[in-house]
């Protein structure tokens, strides 16, 4: 998902994710403003993993989620996918 950051969209996540065990983190190897991630065996209701990222970059929030990725590094092609196609 990509979303422009406009009217505080980005501050106004970022105090729900705070409270609700999300944790924010330097992605390495990413020139991001911010960026906050969902791990640690948090499972959803039919009982599967759930692991999400949210980032800040060039004023767009991005948000990548599933239940088959667990780790940063894994998440890493996705989130470059995700970045490169902000731009034409």
């Amino acid at each position: 998902m990509w979303a422009p950051n406009t009217d505080n969209l980005w501050d106004e996540r970022v105090k729900i994710w705070s409270t609700n065990n999300y944790d924010e983190i330097d992605l390495v190897g990413f020139d991001e403003e911010s960026s906050y991630v969902l791990q640690d065996d948090v499972t959803g209701a039919d009982g599967a993993q759930i692991w999400m990222i949210n980032l800040l970059i060039n004023n767009v929030w991005i948000q990548i989620g599933n239940s088959f990725l667990q780790t940063l590094e894994e998440a890493a092609p996705f989130i470059q996918a995700s970045i490169d196609a902000l731009t034409p």
